[in-house]
């Protein structure tokens, strides 16, 4: 089974966006365990989301070195395969580089890029949409194809993983996107 650490500790519209290596993730390796960094204030989103393995929240506000060490401390308790840093920031540079894993993937702007294994090139102004640069931190794991964000409902429960990662595959096959509606009583074709 592979580990996963994905970082995302901007602001409410970047974690949306940062749905779509969640999906792309599991419908590439459905037994993977996926651990997700957010920042305090964006945990809502993802409690309770059927991808994922570990939720850890950075507290950005008072206290923010301590509890960034704090942070840091807990992911090293856990042995990643792939460490996938979506940010440019000094602050989740340290912290990709002090989990441990085997392979950690970031932003070649992030000032301790010289500590990732593999550094993309983050380009702004070209067109490019962010799911596809974040997409480019993963393509050497699954495909080009552009992934789709998708937020998961757990007002009324949540469907089982394999539910809606098998959905998932089927769309995701034929090179269609979908954004998962994963409620109790949810009819699954």
């Amino acid at each position: 089974m592979k580990r996963f650490l994905v970082i995302q500790t901007a602001f409410l519209g970047d974690a949306v966006l940062a749905t779509a290596l969640l999906e792309k993730l599991i419908a590439f390796y459905p037994d993977a365990a996926v651990d997700l960094v957010v920042r305090k204030g964006n945990e809502g989103l993802f409690i309770g989301h059927p991808f994922l393995n570990r939720l850890h929240v950075w507290n950005k506000g008072k206290g923010k070195t301590r509890d960034l060490f704090r942070l840091i401390a807990n992911l090293r308790e856990t042995e990643y395969d792939h460490i996938i840093n979506c940010q440019r920031f000094l602050s989740t540079g340290l912290m990709t580089a002090l989990a441990r894993g085997k392979e950690k993937v970031g932003y070649d702007k992030n000032p301790l890029s010289f500590l990732f294994t593999r550094k993309v090139k983050h380009v702004i102004g070209d067109g490019r949409h962010e799911v596809d640069r974040l997409n480019a931190l993963i393509e050497h794991l699954t495909d080009n194809t552009r992934p789709l964000p998708g937020l998961v409902s757990n007002t009324r429960g949540t469907m089982p993983r394999a539910a809606i990662h098998c959905k998932h595959l089927r769309l995701h096959r034929s090179g269609i996107g979908l954004v998962h509606q994963a409620m109790a009583g949810t009819e699954m074709d």
